[in-house]
């Protein structure tokens, strides 16, 4: 392998206020970082991350094309650690050694699927790639939270009041495994709008192939976060990652841009319980709101699919994650301008902030 020179990075910390208000350099709050290029050490491919700010939970992203047999390792190395985490070996499929890993907990910090979750705050990460067989990582990021951060105050984008974008409704009890299939059900719809409205068959695909893409044998099912993203990132022309964003006019953001966003919610919350059951983690693609506010959604578990919650649901819900969600998009077409820098805003990770 041919080692690859160093890159600057791209690390984004979120503001406080309106559409066009510039960002400062340091706020409480979660932070996400994005590269292309990497340094090397030996066979392995690394990125040390310094945020400027303590965090406790990192879920990591990549998009990458794979020859036949190749596998890449996924790993994050945090200062005082007793050892690496391994966050997932990515390939083909299962059989050819893709999956999390369980069983990785110390005094330190345990790895949940796709989420490391530390004990104590770090303020730094360095991530490390090894490649067997031939792999080509396009694209990584890593979205990061801080411990106790306050909700951050934005002004809601009214421009996404009152629209509506027609993405396609599929309803996950249709396919096999219905009742456990929730991600890979919303992540196609959000693939096939894409594939519709480029006029790209080649972007298309259907529950079971996506099913088959993303499935984890290590947690034996399909919702891996990393894993979604990885399928549809390996798409030609596709980026995708997984983002924790701050406040839902955010989310109003891409809405007014025209793009829909799967986001990840607990499903009592969202119809209005007042508390979580267990195990309700659920995965919706956020299509528009209604003229007052409230968020319209793909939901994969409803066979009508079109469902509206009252927007303070959907809040308390989607929080429950972190704020979660899949950011799935051509490559080359740019995302809205983000408030808060919790997604990549341009085309280059490498790119002067906009």
């Amino acid at each position: 392998m041919t080692a690859l020179a160093l890159a600057s990075i791209l690390f984004s910390t979120p503001m406080d206020n309106p559409l066009e208000t510039p960002r400062p350099e340091t706020l409480p709050g979660p932070s996400f970082a994005a590269w292309t290029k990497w340094d090397t050490q030996g066979d392995a491919y690394v990125r040390t991350l310094n945020p400027g700010r303590p965090w406790t939970e990192l879920v990591l992203s990549w998009n990458a094309t794979l020859e036949p047999g190749a596998r890449i390792d996924w790993y994050a190395e945090v200062p005082g650690a007793p050892q690496p985490y391994h966050l997932g070996t990515w390939a083909e499929s299962a059989d050819q050694g893709r999956g999390s890993t369980n069983g990785q907990k110390d005094d330190f910090g345990a790895v949940y699927t796709d989420t490391l979750v530390l004990n104590q705050p770090a303020t730094t990460v360095t991530i490390r790639a090894t490649i067997s067989g031939g792999a080509k990582i396009k694209f990584s990021s890593v979205a990061l939270t801080s411990p106790n951060a306050p909700q951050t105050e934005l002004e809601p984008n009214r421009r996404a009041w009152g629209r509506i974008i027609e993405a396609p409704r599929l309803a996950q009890m249709n396919y096999p495994n219905g009742n456990v299939i929730c991600s890979p059900t919303a992540l196609t719809m959000v693939m096939n709008f894409w594939a519709d409205k480029l006029g790209r068959e080649d972007l298309r695909s259907d529950v079971p192939a996506t099913c088959e893409g993303v499935y984890d044998p290590g947690w034996e099912g399909t919702g891996n976060w990393s894993f979604n993203a990885a399928f549809a990132g390996s798409k030609p022309g596709f980026r995708a990652y997984v983002a924790r964003l701050s406040a839902l006019p955010e989310l109003e953001d891409w809405i007014a841009h025209g793009w829909p966003v799967v986001t990840s919610i607990s499903y009592s919350l969202l119809k209005g319980e007042e508390r979580r059951r267990p195990n309700d983690g659920h995965l919706v693609v956020l299509v528009g709101f209604t003229p007052e506010g409230d968020p319209i959604f793909n939901d994969p578990g409803r066979n009508v699919v079109r469902m509206t919650y009252k927007r303070a649901d959907f809040e308390r819900a989607w929080a429950h994650s972190a704020r979660t969600c899949y950011l799935v998009y051509p490559r080359q077409m740019v995302p809205p301008r983000s408030r808060t820098g919790l997604w990549l805003d341009r085309f280059d990770p490498e790119a002067p902030a906009r």
